[in-house]
This record gives structure tokens, sequence and C-alpha cells, in this order.
């Protein structure tokens, strides 16, 4: 009878990602820039006090924004997200 030895992964050893290791690690409400533009002009044309079409409901969700009943949240919910990201890129440049 053959004796075979299996190495398995231990669960507590650091595995190295695949991206370089000195790029910092991101904060969970950062969004690329791409997706930065898309929520400007989202906010720029958005009227959170009329009703809000199917395109703009599934926009919003990309964003993590699934309560549409109250006007007020959804525009908190938008300005925190911008200020987020304004000021984690700000942090960047010093």
């Amino acid at each position: 009878m053959e004796h075979k030895e299996t190495i398995f992964q231990k669960r507590n050893e650091p595995i190295q990602s695949q991206e370089s290791t000195d790029q910092r690690s991101l904060p969970d409400y950062y969004i690329d820039d791409t997706r930065l533009v898309q929520l400007r002009q989202l906010c720029e044309t958005l009227n959170p006090y009329e009703e809000l079409t199917l395109e703009e409901k599934l926009t919003l969700q990309e964003f993590g924004i699934a309560d549409f009943s109250n006007p007020f949240t959804i525009t908190n919910k938008l300005l925190l997200i911008l200020e987020e990201n304004i000021q984690f890129r700000e942090s960047l440049k010093k």
C-alpha cells in the first residue's frame, strides 16, 4: 500500500493577493473615477421629490440606496458617498 502526503493550506496563513502589495487597501465606500462621474451626473439631474424613473432607481441601487420613499434620505446618502470619496482622494494627495 502506497502512502501519499497531501499539503493543505493553513487557514491562518496570509494569502498573497495577485495585486501588488504596495497598493493601499481601499475603503468600502470607495468608488472608481468612472462611477464617480456617473454619480455626479445623477446628482445633477436627480430630483428626489418627483417620481423616480426606473433608470434612476437602478442607478441608486448600484450605489447602495434601496429606500426611495424618503427624498431626504436619498439626498443625504448621495452626499455622504460623494463627501467620503472626495475626502479620501484629498487624503491621498497629502
